[in-house]
């Protein structure tokens, strides 16, 4: 572990047991249906979205980044909170929330043509996440029939998460090209 992110984790020692403490409180009195009051049941969201916005800033201050950060907002969606994390610089949304398998980070890729700017680091990191647990890459983006059948090889592999990203970035390009022609028609 570098220096950085172990003065964060020291930083937060204190903070795990009762973070950990409060994410399972909130989880066993939302199994135990109404037996926790209306106030407290908000007391308990309130109390687990700090701990989501705690953890952001703790990403963020690791990361680095040349860019701010806006996480203000939430969505209380079944199984949890989901803290709304906003980019400044990149208009991306990033969300950290609780769910039924535990905690999660997501994204979207919303600019796949970006994807041919990432460095070799990039790609180490982004599988590295496997580490850390459950990691999958869930595709939005429908292609027509008419650019799956014409390459119906790229669409016969559902299975490693970085060829389905060059898939992306490749399709998307060959789908603008198409849109593009069909424009100029």
């Amino acid at each position: 572990m570098d220096k950085r992110l172990q003065k964060i984790v020291d930083k937060h020692f204190d903070d795990y047991e009762k973070w950990t403490t409060t994410i399972n409180t909130y989880v066993r009195d939302q199994c135990s249906k109404g037996e926790i009051s209306q106030d407290e049941a908000i007391k308990q969201i309130y109390a687990v979205v700090n701990i989501l916005a705690e953890l952001t800033k703790a990403c963020i201050s690791y990361g680095n980044f040349k860019d701010t950060f806006e996480y203000d907002k939430f969505y209380q969606h079944y199984y949890g909170p989901e803290l709304i994390i906003n980019s400044d610089k990149t208009k991306t949304v990033y969300y950290i929330g609780l769910d039924n398998k535990g905690l999660y980070i997501r994204t979207y890729l919303k600019h796949n043509f970006s994807l041919k700017n990432m460095d070799d680091k990039f790609w180490i990191l982004l599988l590295s996440l496997y580490n850390y647990g459950q990691f999958e890459l869930r595709e939005n983006e429908h292609f027509g029939k008419e650019i799956r059948k014409k390459y119906p090889e790229l669409f016969n592999n559902q299975k490693g998460v970085v060829f389905r990203m060059f898939r992306m970035y490749f399709v998307s390009l060959l789908f603008e090209d198409v849109k593009i022609k069909a424009e100029q028609r």
